[in-house]
């Protein structure tokens, strides 16, 4: 372990922070695997299985924005508890109706889906800002990746044991969720420091919400690198919910058991380990925008094989190389976010790039389960690869093209370099 990921362990509020939260991914993704497998096994259709994971994600199309301006004007410890509480009390409803067989369960379903993706929204943002307040500069890239590895592991161990869970009892992963929410609440509860708002007040006029969005427009835009990047981020994350689905209606109409689904989907886990070891030397070695776009090209090769067959281990070898590029490519967005913009504002523009590629996870789950129906699984899934090859060429072009900045566009108000953002 390098020096600077040992130095951001070392410091005890993002240690609670990071083992919490971690904690509480797998809780979630475990119960978000389940989501659409729950309703496709109760009502046979691709299309319910699809509205469960829009109901998840759409939140991050909703209430992103607000989230981000929530994060720069609001005690952001605060934040993460109250909206974790939240999501533990979903999980409880949601635990209690399937052990009682209530009524209507797809439509609860999807309204447990729907709030805790709201909590979700509104907890991951704040903690986002207040990992930056929580370590000093020169740790950024080692406590981002360590952020980042902690995505892939819960992915790897909630999607296992989410699926395995399933197979015990139905209402089982969702009583995991509950527990690693108890878990991320206690770490939480446990730091210790101000988490008061990095942006105050004015006394002579409040800003509204609008105002504050604006401005975090405004940081937005002066990076081409992350306006590319966000774009085609959002295209890249529409066609991987359109490729979980495809993955989901294949194993179920092969009659597959649902943990061959999460052992399928967890693989995504081991590679991101892998790129979370991978993304600081790679960050260090080269400018973002040949990382990104050589990203771009890793997903549609690693797509490639799944329209040639459905066996299960090409499937998580396929998706195992999803998994790594993706974290490769989420540490450097998330460095280049969290770099553009000064502590006041960082809420805002982080949440207004996760709007664009996080809103774009509901897009893609509510057209996956049309596209399909209406196209077939073996047509979407050359498709898939295609799309992303479209996505290489055109973020290249966009980058390729990027202006030399002028003496006065050298730096940025946050004293980072513009050439190191394009």
């Amino acid at each position: 372990m390098s020096v600077g990921r040992t130095g951001a362990l070392r410091n005890r509020n993002f240690l609670l922070l990071w083992v919490g939260n971690g904690t509480s991914l797998m809780g979630i993704f475990g119960a978000r695997i389940c989501y659409p497998i729950l309703a496709l096994d109760i009502s046979g259709s691709a299309v319910l299985a699809g509205w469960t994971t829009f109901a998840a994600s759409v939140p991050n199309l909703l209430f992103l924005p607000h989230a981000g301006v929530f994060a720069d004007y609001s005690d952001r410890r605060r934040t993460m508890l109250s909206f974790q509480l939240l999501g533990a009390a979903m999980s409880a409803v949601l635990t209690v109706w399937v052990v009682i067989s209530g009524p209507s369960l797809p439509a609860v379903l999807v309204v447990v889906a729907l709030i805790e993706g709201t909590a979700f929204a509104y907890f991951s943002l704040a903690e986002v800002a207040a990992i930056r307040d929580l370590v000093p500069k020169d740790q950024y890239l080692a406590a981002f990746s360590l952020y980042e590895a902690e995505k892939p592991v819960a992915i790897l161990m909630g999607r296992v044991f989410g699926a395995g869970l399933l197979g015990v009892a139905r209402w089982a992963p969702f009583a995991g969720n509950l527990a690693s929410y108890a878990v991320s609440i206690g770490s939480v509860s446990a730091m210790r420091g101000d988490f008061s708002p990095v942006a105050s007040e004015s006394t002579s006029r409040r800003e509204s919400f609008w105002s504050r969005t604006r401005e975090g427009i405004s940081w937005v835009h002066r990076s081409r690198f992350l306006e590319t990047s966000t774009i085609a981020t959002a295209a890249a994350n529409v066609l991987f919910q359109i490729t979980i689905l495809l993955l989901i209606v294949r194993s179920h109409q092969e009659g597959r058991p649902a943990w061959v689904v999460g052992f399928v989907l967890s693989s995504a886990g081991v590679g991101g380990v892998i790129g979370a070891a991978l993304a600081p030397r790679l960050t260090k070695a080269f400018a973002p925008g040949p990382v990104f776009v050589a990203g771009l090209w890793a997903w549609a090769l690693a797509l490639t094989p799944m329209a040639l067959t459905s066996y299960p281990i090409v499937m998580a070898v396929c998706w195992f190389a999803v998994g790594a590029v993706g974290t490769v490519v989420s540490v450097v967005n998330t460095l280049n976010r969290i770099e553009a913009a000064p502590p006041e504002a960082v809420g805002r523009v982080v949440g207004l790039a996760s709007l664009i590629t996080d809103g774009a996870v509901p897009v893609g789950a509510a057209l996956g389960g049309y596209v399909l129906a209406t196209w077939g699984t073996q047509t979407i899934a050359w498709l898939l690869p295609i799309g992303l090859a479209v996505l290489a060429l055109s973020g290249g072009a966009a980058l390729r093209y990027t202006h030399a900045p002028s003496s006065a566009e050298m730096k940025s108000s946050s004293g980072v370099p513009v050439e190191s953002l394009n």
